[in-house]
């Protein structure tokens, strides 16, 4: 069996040769206790140099035997058995063969590395006394010596971590207040918004006359309010929404646009009446479409009318076709009636 030591770790290579008996104690624990080797063979004698107290190592074949230390070459006799303790002999450590977590230094001011160890003098010379230490040497010096797996750490930087630290928190703690805030102050704007609207229900009867010039329902005629000043993110497209088409049902996707603007569709009844509740109070702008009377071939709707018409819906002039229509502008604060009479059909 051949032993090899490295580092300052009890860290055995072994290379067994074929002996034929392998004597092993109940545990590596154990081993160590006993200051054997995993197979059994003695450890190396560790000791310390009775002159200059170097550190040295011998095989425990060597105890009793006379030396001279490599260092300051005092001649000297090899003890019986260690009288140094090895680096570190914890059960933990025997056993896994993995260091320690590294200790932390905490230091002001950045610690001079340790220098090399003073050779001892030689036989025959005086040792010259070493240069004592100055006071901010002394202070600026760790308390213990330092090992090579410290991690060194300047009190500055944990503070500004800390700082930093802190920042982080209050600007993530104002952050959450003042969104919080916000959508608080949403909820409650809306909330006003809401709470502040008045709904006005508007009703009215559409009429027109026939040849006998008697009033007649405009049964089936267009009827549409729309706020004044509100305007749809795209224009409202005129299919379905003539008088001359198929009724729509009231959860038709055509009539999303007008409801989302604030506005309200609708057609007259059998007798040409008609119930709506705008969502508001305020300015809106009306429009009938007339479903039994038009207008002569060669009469085109207003300028004025197409125009403001054209903030609103795709195609005026399609949209009113050939029928009589009613475009005009009322203030509603409370509960009102708007009726209208269309005349004559002059469409003939």
């Amino acid at each position: 069996m051949v032993l090899a030591m490295g580092g300052t770790g009890v860290s055995p290579v072994l290379v067994a040769k074929n002996t034929g008996e392998t004597p092993v104690p109940p545990n590596r624990h154990d081993q160590m206790q006993w200051g054997t080797t995993l197979l059994g063979e003695p450890m190396p004698i560790r000791f310390l140099c009775t002159s200059c107290g170097q550190r040295l190592s011998i095989g425990s074949r060597k105890a009793g035997a006379r030396i001279e230390c490599p260092t300051c070459g005092e001649e000297q006799t090899v003890p019986e058995a260690s009288t140094v303790r090895t680096p570190d002999n914890s059960p933990q450590q025997a056993s896994d063969d993995v260091p320690s977590l590294a200790d932390v230094a905490v230091y002001d001011e950045i610690p001079a590395p340790p220098g090399p160890e003073p050779s001892p003098p030689a036989k025959g010379k005086t040792p010259v006394d070493a240069p004592k230490a100055t006071r901010s040497q002394e202070e600026s010096a760790p308390a213990a010596s330092l090992s090579d797996e410290m991690i060194l750490l300047p009190r500055r930087t944990l503070y500004v971590q800390a700082g930093l630290f802190l920042a982080l928190g209050l600007l993530a703690l104002a952050a959450g207040y003042f969104i919080g805030r916000g959508d608080a102050t949403l909820e409650t704007v809306t909330a006003r918004e809401e709470a502040a609207r008045q709904p006005v229900r508007v009703s009215g009867t559409i009429t027109w006359r026939d040849m006998r010039d008697t009033s007649q329902g405009d049964r089936g005629a267009v009827v549409i309010f729309l706020p004044e000043g509100a305007r749809p993110d795209a224009l409202i497209l005129m299919d379905g929404l003539r008088p001359t088409d198929l009724p729509l049902a009231e959860d038709s996707p055509a009539l999303r646009p007008i409801r989302d603007l604030g506005g309200v569709y609708t057609r007259t009844g059998p007798d040409g009446t008609y119930s709506v509740e705008l969502p508001d109070r305020g300015r809106y702008n009306i429009l009938f479409l007339s479903k039994w009377t038009r207008r002569p071939a060669d009469v085109l709707p207003e300028q004025v009318d197409r125009e403001e018409l054209a903030a609103y819906f795709d195609d005026p002039t399609a949209l009113i076709g050939r029928q009589k229509y009613h475009w005009a502008f009322r203030d509603f604060e409370a509960d009102d009636r708007v009726d209208y009479d269309f005349g004559e059909d002059r469409g003939a």
